[in-house]
């Protein structure tokens, strides 16, 4: 691993490899961990069987890459599960580096059909956006990700049994709820980036 804003892996990560350093990390979890190493063009196509409570995308910048991994990430994602980009911004200001994340995103958005459910503002808006497929829960009426159907549940009969008062106002707010629930989450991951998978698998799972 190269330079990381004035500092070398080997200070990042302690003395120990980047694999070594997040095994360390993720060692609390080991019991639902495993560290896959290699191209993710490669490594990933064994998961694409729409599994998975989140997807978080965070590899390269180039627009090439990110939609390679966004086209295995939405493979990837289940039916009630979110779908996260990293650093959603056009350029990277200090290096002047373009970056395609935000093209890709919003192709899934307008062409796609992905909702937007979390936007987490950066301090230098590195930014964190999380996306679900238009037919998610939430979207259909779910008030909190506790309330988010097992797989398999194929309507929102499952999760509420009569529809609720002002059915509309309950679903916008509770929308909106799990919005700001999740930025939060997403903020406090790019802050503290090396425990951020055990608080987002937390969100995406109910376990608030």
């Amino acid at each position: 691993m190269g330079d990381w804003n004035g500092y070398t892996g080997n200070q990042l990560f302690e003395g120990l490899t980047h694999r070594q350093f997040y095994e360390k990390q993720m060692a609390p979890f080991g019991d639902i961990t495993v560290a896959i190493e290699g191209p993710s063009g490669t490594t990933l196509r064994d998961y694409t069987d729409r599994s998975f409570d989140l997807v978080y995308v965070d590899g390269g910048h180039d627009y090439d890459i990110v939609k390679a991994d966004a086209d295995l990430a939405v493979e990837m994602v289940s039916k009630t599960g979110f779908l996260a980009f990293n650093d959603y911004i056009m350029l990277d200001p200090g290096k002047g580096e373009i970056y395609g994340i935000v093209p890709v995103v919003n192709d899934l958005v307008v062409y796609g059909g992905w909702r937007v459910v979390g936007y987490a503002l950066n301090e230098h808006l590195f930014c964190d956006i999380v996306l679900c497929r238009p037919d998610h829960p939430i979207v259909r009426g779910a008030t909190s990700a506790s309330e988010i159907p097992p797989q398999g549940a194929t309507s929102t009969s499952e999760i509420h049994t009569s529809p609720p008062p002002q059915t509309a106002i309950n679903e916008n707010e509770g929308i909106a709820r799990d919005a700001r629930v999740f930025a939060n989450r997403l903020y406090w991951a790019t802050r503290h980036p090396y425990r951020a998978a055990q608080r987002l698998y937390d969100f995406a799972t109910g376990r608030r």
